[in-house]
């Protein structure tokens, strides 16, 4: 059976703190929130955090980081003077009349334009438009590092939680930890058949999948 799915919890974070009691409880709360997190990880994604995602389950997670990027970074309208792009911040109300051309820029701009159109830009040749470039580079750069933040963050919490779950020597029989892993493992395996299925992959078979996972655990479960 796949995963029951996880309850999820909103944890609002003050921007100020009144005192080191009041920022170490919200500190206890979020931790338990990035544990759920991280189990949720653990039981969703074959191998982790030892081993990558699959690229169908880092779209997934980089579609959710990125979310949130975009909440925490709206677009910003940009205006064009003597070829060079400014954030409108830089002018005032009565200098906008004057400017013609305007490009409001942010997370959907950047994903809609693609690597490819990105790169062209690049270029003093006709249909490129190297302050364009340069000023959604840096945007490009600040999601990718957020991305990358984000999800080191999640594998620093599962390798912290698998070490507090792990069994200590002399007190639990490790071949009972590794049978968790394995269900966990099928567990995951099954919920990718069904997203395969559901993208219409010919090579994702239910009933054969169920059939090795039986066969599998006959023969896991009668050596032991």
């Amino acid at each position: 059976m796949a995963n029951k799915p996880k309850t999820v919890v909103e944890l609002e974070v003050p921007e100020v703190f009144t005192s080191l009691s009041h920022m170490a409880s919200n500190q206890a709360k979020l931790d338990d929130v990035l544990k759920n997190h991280a189990q949720y990880a653990i039981d969703n994604i074959v191998g982790f955090p030892e081993s990558e995602p699959s690229t169908e389950q880092k779209d997934e997670l980089n579609k959710g980081y990125i979310s949130n990027f975009k909440i925490k970074n709206p677009d910003i309208t940009y205006y064009r003077v003597d070829g060079n792009l400014f954030p409108e911040s830089n002018f005032k109300p009565e200098q906008l009349a004057g400017l013609k051309e305007k490009i409001i820029i942010g997370v959907d701009y950047v994903e809609a334009l693609g690597q490819q159109k990105w790169t062209s830009l690049n270029t003093d040749k006709e249909g490129g438009d190297k302050a364009l470039h340069a000023v959604i580079g840096k945007l490009r750069t600040k999601m990718s590092n957020y991305r990358t933040e984000k999800y080191r963050s999640l594998v620093v919490r599962a390798k912290a939680l698998k070490k507090e779950l792990s069994p200590k020597t002399g007190t639990k029989n490790p071949v009972v930890a590794f049978d968790l892993r394995i269900k966990n493992a099928f567990d995951a395996l099954e919920k990718q058949v069904k997203l395969a299925v559901a993208r219409q992959d010919a090579t994702a078979d239910p009933e054969l999948f169920k059939k090795a996972k039986i066969g599998f655990n006959a023969i896991w479960n009668h050596q032991k």
